[in-house]
């Protein structure tokens, strides 16, 4: 029976290989019934010699799913030896790069057949004469050619990028024609040949805006930009750390508009040699002031999602959750548009693992939909939702699971309060302020609490210097913490604990900082284009700001400053950058991602907002906050948080801004009961709970008897009891 069975297999597949032609059936032997994708027989055996990690589950052959996948593969002239088409490979939807090798004279047309592919490699490989247009390559790279001839490259009227490796070129002079954005030519190029085709470009924006600066091929050559008038212009570089006089052409360069007025800028070589040079004007800056809005009662947080595919195109879009709960979706659909999904949600995350994590006003903790609090309430959660504290008194850990999904684990039990920022220092409900350890226990680990001689409810922590130590399965995260309690007070605790073979030595410090702080964090002095880390500080009523690591000190800056309480990440107030993947917008203006940046925007101090995306100016005053970028098929869109907490949307092919929160709805206020306090569940006790109770109320840790509880002596515990015990309560305080 096996026998035959192989037979009408083979003989399956040979009946498809002759329908096809010369088309290779390439699938997994699965269903009868299941569609095929079809290659041509010569590329698949191109692609499973040089490609073999798309052959997942190692079977020898590429199945449909294993197929889709690709992204990237190889046309190896060696083995492929008679082709007039490459339209199989328009089918593969994710490809985006192809590889050609070993294949002298490939013939650019059968490029047109691929319009997904936008990056074409070449190994010992070149380009045949062609006349017709190949549009839609962007960037080539040709490796270990012998006098490669850039006349070749003429077809492809959109390429932006040529590198070449262990390549000899001929033809430079071509250059002129191609346009190229960047160039990447090895040493066996002679580089002041290369000079001569270098050209400067003038420029015109307005005053306090960001420009990309480049010359055109741009890394050619490692040479150097200067200013004549520096008062007028300055450079900066990628990151905007710094604002300078000269600026080095292996950075990605902007020009910082000062001032309105006129001025120069040269590009020469490393000795000095001026290759060219271009002019730079600045006008004055028209900022759009919208009026503010007064009425406005509402704050919101913008948390941003972004799916990419295996090119790296990004599909972006936004959660809007408004203080009241009220959440919305903008660019879900990739429309631009905002639209209504959920209430009563306190706060959200998306974590690293694809999990969306929502949690409700009223203590529900959903993921990915799923409620994961049926038994207990979320009293507290940490930042990232890692740790909760739940109204069972018992902190649990949510961890991602590798390839999606997560696990729920009960760490500590007994707590009264956890702090968010930093969710191992917890009050018990003894009332002391303790932190949490772990002991490996074999594979498992066993929490343990750290005490640290101070009674408070732990609301905000900063952590100074951090400390480790780990040794005989003992593993204590320690160091210096800055802890704001319940009542504004904030104490400086430090903690250690050394092991010495099984021996553990533990010693805390703390102190009282100040009292009734608004805020602690990390402080950040604002410069000139850039905001320095400075300190770990605290701000009083009057909004004065306090060094906490010394002694207490003043802070008084020039430019003002910042404190961010429990995040410390590096901030830059001038500084919101917006890269582009490519697309093509409907006005036709095609954005591509070639590895600079082409959309930047800068924010002074005052909060007026200067962006330069697409070469285009826009400015708009009273900025708090901007995120984006969101594409919606047609054009690129900014939302934009202003100082009033309203809600607008920056078009930037259109350059128009837009207000988009007006009309959307608010919260008529919490479905939960108002006689159900937040966080709190619904609960019935018993005898035994009663009897907990008491023994904690008058210490009597003996009296296990549910008797004890009888005041009335009737033998039952009941509501009777209750108000006897309160009568016997308020008596004691007379």
């Amino acid at each position: 029976m096996k026998k035959e069975l192989k037979k009408l297999t083979a003989l399956s597949a040979a009946l498809v290989l002759a329908a096809s032609g010369s088309m290779l059936n390439v699938f997994a032997e699965e269903t009868a019934t299941e569609e095929k994708a079809k290659i041509n027989e010569q590329i698949y055996a191109s692609i499973l010699k040089n490609d073999k990690h798309y052959d997942d589950n190692k079977d020898g052959v590429i199945s449909q799913k294993e197929l889709e996948e690709i992204f990237s593969l190889t046309l190896d002239g060696s083995i492929i030896t008679e082709i007039d088409s490459l339209k199989d490979l328009s089918k593969l939807d994710n490809l985006n790069h192809i590889s050609i090798i070993n294949w002298k004279n490939f013939n650019p047309v059968l490029l047109c057949d691929v319009k997904q592919v936008t990056y074409i490699q070449l190994t010992d490989s070149t380009f045949a004469e062609c006349s017709e247009k190949v549009d839609h390559i962007n960037h080539i790279d040709i490796f270990n050619t012998e006098d490669f001839d850039l006349n070749s490259l003429k077809p492809f009227t959109n390429l932006l990028k040529v590198s070449t490796s262990g390549t000899t070129v001929k033809n430079l002079e071509v250059l002129k024609e191609l346009d190229l954005k960047r160039l990447y030519i090895d040493d066996k190029v002679d580089s002041t040949e290369v000079a001569k085709y270098i050209k400067a470009s003038d420029y015109e924006l307005p005053e306090g805006f960001l420009c990309p600066l480049a010359v055109r091929p741009a890394g050619a050559i490692k040479g150097k930009f200067t200013v004549t008038d520096p008062e007028i212009v300055q450079f900066t570089n990628y990151s905007v750390n710094t604002f300078s006089d000269d600026a080095n052409e292996e950075y990605y360069n902007f020009i910082y508009a000062e001032k309105a007025g006129e001025t120069e800028y040269q590009y020469s070589d490393k000795d000095g040699n001026q290759i060219c040079a271009g002019k730079i004007k600045i006008t004055e800056n028209k900022p759009v002031d919208e009026p503010l809005d007064t009425e406005i009662n509402r704050t919101f947080r913008i948390i941003t999602v972004e799916d990419s595919d295996q090119r790296g195109i990004q599909d972006a879009w936004a959660y809007i959750l408004f203080d009241d709960g009220i959440v919305y979706t903008y660019n879900k659909e990739g429309k631009c548009e905002l639209s209504l999904v959920d209430e009563n949600v306190s706060d959200m995350k998306n974590d690293s693992y694809g999990n969306h994590i929502v949690l409700y006003k009223d203590g529900t903790l959903k993921i990915n939909g799923d409620t994961i609090t049926k038994d207990f309430k979320v009293v507290t959660a940490s930042e990232w939702f890692d740790y909760i504290l739940c109204s069972d008194g018992i902190i649990r850990s949510v961890s991602g699971v590798v390839g999606g999904g997560y696990t729920i684990d009960e760490i500590m039990s007994g707590v009264k309060a956890m702090c968010p920022s930093k969710p191992d220092l917890i009050q018990t409900k003894e009332g002391k302020t303790a932190l949490i350890y772990s002991e490996k226990t074999g594979d498992k680990k066993e929490y343990k609490l750290f005490e640290l001689n101070l009674n408070i409810n732990p609301v905000k922590c900063v952590e100074g210097q951090s400390v480790v130590t780990n040794g005989g399965g003992f593993l204590f995260r320690g160091g210096t913490f800055y802890v704001t309690d319940d009542k504004n007070d904030l104490y400086m605790i430090k903690a250690e604990a050394k092991t010495s073979s099984k021996e553990i030595t533990k010693s805390v410090g703390r102190a009282l900082i100040a009292s009734d702080v608004v805020g602690c964090g990390y402080l950040y002095r604002r410069g000139e284009g850039t905001n320095q880390k400075a300190d770990i500080a605290y701000t009083d009523k009057e909004g004065k700001a306090y060094s906490c690591t010394n002694q207490g000190e003043e802070i008084k800056t020039e430019n003002g400053f910042d404190i961010f309480d429990n995040k410390q990440y590096d901030y830059e107030t001038r500084d919101t950058r917006y890269l582009f993947t490519e697309n093509t917008t409907a006005a036709g203006t095609t954005v591509v991602n070639d590895d600079s940046v082409l959309g930047i925007s800068l924010r002074t101090d005052e909060g007026t907002e200067n962006f330069t995306c697409l070469d285009r100016f826009a400015s708009f005053t009273h900025v708090k906050k901007t995120e984006g970028t969101f594409f919606d098929g047609s054009d690129y869109t900014i939302l934009i948080t202003r100082e009033d907490n309203s809600l607008w949307k920056y078009s930037i092919e259109a350059g128009t801004f837009t207000r988009i929160d007006k009309e959307l709805k608010a919260s008529s206020g919490p479905s939960v009961p108002p006689s159900t306090p937040p966080y709190v569940p619904v609960k019935k006790y018993g005898a035994k709970d009663m009897v907990s109770m008491m023994q904690y109320i008058f210490g009597a840790e003996n009296a296990v008897q549910e008797k004890w509880m009888d005041f009335d002596g009737n033998g039952k515990v009941n509501i009777i009891d209750l108000l006897l015990l309160k009568k016997e309560i308020l008596r004691s305080f007379q």
